[in-house]
């Protein structure tokens, strides 16, 4: 299945795309934060793992599933985490510390997620006996999902399973609530530690706007802001220079990563890479020339290089250099019809 198919109008089909965007945006908001790649969809696993020992009601596994796949997402746009912000350590741990409530917030205006999702969120961080944040919640005013989700973070970052089962007793009564790390030990005995990966539950998902499409929208919007003007190297930046060719490639890189760990998205995983590579084959990562280029992946970089530009100043001189000719005299004419 692709984002770019047509529902045909079912409903499942309709809720399967907006999980499909949903792990896209969670995996970004990984990104953001530095976590290595498929860490939400572990920590989102453990946590359902450690709700189904526990016996919570299913309903609770699944606003805990989505609440783990986008555990990250307040990153996306936080100054700790923004491109381009430079801040005091002290300053960057402070605003990071919102984190969660922003993501909460974002959580809240997806009507098709569980209820529960938002508040999972933003309390995954509190403590039990009231040290965390964001609201310094303490012992029963913390729902256990959340203090699951908090446990899961704290285990897939961890090197070593076996001490951060230690570790994780140790902070009985201070980090997590006593009973939660009982569960948390009664799982790792009976699963060696190993997490399964489990699916996204696609049912437990409300037929409630924004549809996929928009959420995409809207997403795409959040991640532009996140990165600000200055998306590469310097606010002098030229889309048409070969200077800064090394950082767009580590740029496409690691947009093409993402995708291509999403199904939904691994078809533009190729274009996405490709989008640093120059018609005459002196672009990067592999210094592809011509037809080994994917015209696909020259439109993307002409379209990216002309919205920098004043209305695609200067564009067609790249013309059988950065860019296929066939593609500059394509955007020109698009150009001239939206005028």
């Amino acid at each position: 299945m692709t984002l770019f198919q047509d529902t045909g109008g079912d409903p499942r089909t309709a809720r399967a795309f907006v999980a499909d965007v949903l792990a896209w945006f969670g995996a970004v908001g990984d990104a953001a934060m530095g976590n290595a790649p498929g860490f939400a969809v572990r920590k989102a696993s453990l946590a359902v793992a450690l709700a189904q020992t526990a016996q919570l009601p299913q309903s609770e596994w699944h606003a805990l599933y989505f609440a783990g796949l986008l555990h990250a997402i307040g990153a996306i746009g936080n100054p700790a985490y923004r491109k381009g912000d430079e801040l005091s350590e002290r300053i960057a741990r402070m605003e990071s510390w919102d984190a969660p409530a922003q993501g909460a917030q974002i959580c809240e205006a997806i009507g098709s997620l569980p209820a529960e999702t938002g508040d999972m969120v933003r309390w995954q961080h509190e403590a039990w006996d009231g040290t965390g944040y964001p609201d310094l919640l303490r012992w029963t005013g913390i729902p256990r999902p959340a203090q699951f989700l908090g446990m899961a973070d704290r285990f897939v970052r961890a090197d070593d399973p076996e001490e951060t089962l230690g570790q994780i007793g140790l902070e009985s009564g201070r980090a997590f609530n006593p009973e939660t790390v009982r569960t948390f030990s009664m799982w790792f005995h009976l699963s060696g530690g190993e997490i399964e990966l489990v699916e996204a539950p696609v049912d437990a998902l409300l037929d409630a706007p924004p549809d996929a499409q928009t959420l995409l929208e809207r997403f795409a919007d959040r991640i532009d802001a996140h990165n600000g003007e200055k998306t590469v190297e310097d606010e002098h930046f030229d889309p048409l220079a070969r200077l800064g060719v090394d950082q767009r490639a580590r740029n496409a890189s690691t947009a093409a990563a993402i995708a291509l760990a999403q199904p939904a998205l691994r078809s533009a995983s190729a274009i996405v890479l490709a989008r640093g590579e120059w018609f005459d084959g002196s672009g990067k990562p592999h210094g592809h020339a011509r037809s080994a280029v994917p015209i696909t992946a020259g439109i993307l970089a002409a379209a990216i290089a002309y919205e920098r530009l004043d209305r695609g100043e200067r564009i067609d001189t790249a013309a059988g250099t950065q860019f296929a000719p066939a593609v500059v005299r394509a955007l020109m004419e698009a150009a001239k019809l939206r005028a």
